[in-house]
């Protein structure tokens, strides 16, 4: 029965494996984590993502894991509340201006959750970008998060194209995929939503993807 096997993996890992699993499977949709820098800390709060901007009451227990500073410096916490905060300290690098901080929630997309983060770690996350820091996979998921948030209205358009414009020179065919997708979309509702700007959004949209390659 799958309460045995949960138990089974309960006394394993000594993780509350059937209260994690049933957040999942018995309730619709998935989380979107707040995050924002504190001092030390990283405070991370759960919200119910609903793609029509609305709110909702789904909590979930949430295996997160993030990348700090690198990929060889990554922590997994649990998160069990509503809110909760992890603990950085120095580890994740430098935040004066010009340093080396950033942190990367989700890493590689291996959780089901969208992360939304705070000006300063948004900040520090594009510089990443920048500087070719993030693997291929969370170029993909940085800009899937942050185009989802748009479209439900938790985060605005020009949030979106300031991260698309770290993507300039990109050069991996499945990561251009993914951009020229966002793109097309932007494109679309640009039209739609605003006419007069949409000559000048597609041409901005168009120097990102036909910027070369440093």
């Amino acid at each position: 029965k799958t309460e045995d096997l949960w138990a089974v993996l309960e006394k394993e890992t000594g993780e509350p494996v059937k209260d994690l699993m049933t957040t999942w499977t018995k309730q619709k949709g998935y989380p979107v984590i707040n995050a924002k820098i504190k001092g030390d800390d990283i405070e991370i709060e759960q919200a119910q993502f609903l793609l029509d901007g609305s709110s909702g009451s789904g909590m979930w227990i949430v295996p997160i894991t993030s990348g700090c500073g690198a990929y060889d410096t990554q922590k997994k916490f649990l998160l069990k509340l509503k809110r909760d905060k992890m603990v950085i300290g120095s580890q994740c690098g430098d935040r004066k201006k010009g340093g080396n901080f950033w942190t990367k929630l989700n890493i590689n997309g291996t959780g089901f959750y969208r992360v939304k983060y705070d000006d300063e770690l948004a900040a520090a996350l594009q510089n990443a970008l920048e500087t070719k820091k993030l693997s291929l996979m969370d170029k993909i998921g940085t800009v899937d998060d942050l185009y989802a948030l748009s479209i439900a209205r938790q985060q605005t358009f020009a949030s979106l194209l300031r991260l698309l414009y770290g993507y300039r020179g990109e050069a991996d065919y499945s990561v251009l995929s993914h951009i020229n997708t966002v793109t097309t979309s932007i494109a679309k509702v640009s039209a739609d939503a605003t006419p007069a700007l949409a000559g000048d959004i597609k041409q901005l949209l168009i120097k990102i993807l036909l910027s070369p390659a440093e």
